[in-house]
């Protein structure tokens, strides 16, 4: 995670001779859900989203007129939801998921004129999970909460999470206001395999301020 992130520095580094920089801060709702098989069977519609957050620092490169970079450092909170019914109990289930993220996405802008623009922009992004809890309930008996468990054995989750931003938006002056799909590429169960996957996918909306102008 250390190597990734100073390699990204640097080539941000290198950026900003050439670009115009500038600094904002971003935060909004996250949506997410997971991908995945559990014994070959798809997940599908046995997990539902389940609402977080995301905040961090962001910043801007405007490689030309219309071209820009976005890098960033969030806080990032993901997970999932399941409800099942087993012998005539219902059971509960909401896993959620705290992870630092550094997303770097490559942006296209189109004027709308009064100071208002268009953006589309898209690029990978890679996470580290910092904490997790696992609230199960059962019908007629109080909710339990427990930790997640990070690392490699069997029954533990992976804490590298790596994969792609998709997004658009506005922007009103230096206000953003966008939305995006994370789709992750990584398995994140420890000793998983193609029949036992959990892949984080998020849905994003935002709201940000860019200090300074163009």
């Amino acid at each position: 995670m250390r190597k990734i992130a100073l390699f990204c520095l640097l080539g941000l580094a290198a950026l900003t001779t050439e670009a115009q920089t500038r600094f904002g801060i971003k935060a909004g709702l996250n949506l997410s859900d997971v991908n995945g098989k559990s014994d070959g069977e798809s997940l599908g519609n046995t997990t539902k989203m389940t609402p977080g957050f995301h905040a961090g620092v962001i910043a801007d490169f405007s490689i030309s007129d219309n071209v820009f970079v976005q890098p960033g450092i969030l806080v990032s909170q993901k997970g999932f939801r399941i409800e099942e019914s087993v012998m005539g109990f219902t059971i509960k289930n909401t896993t959620s998921l705290l992870y630092a993220e550094i997303p770097v996405n490559i942006g296209y802008r189109l004027e709308l004129g009064d100071n208002a623009k268009l953006y589309f922009m898209a690029g990978p992004y890679v996470g580290y999970g910092i904490t997790g809890k696992s609230k199960t309930q059962v019908t007629g008996s109080p909710s339990e909460t427990e930790d997640v468990e990070w690392g490699n054995e069997a029954g533990e989750l992976k804490r590298l999470d790596f994969g792609v931003n998709a997004g658009a938006g506005v922007e009103i002056s230096n206000i953003l206001i966008g939305a995006q799909y994370g789709l992750g590429l990584s398995n994140n169960i420890a000793e998983g395999d193609k029949d036992n996957s959990f892949k984080n996918a998020v849905i994003g909306i935002s709201l940000g301020y860019l200090f300074g102008g163009k």
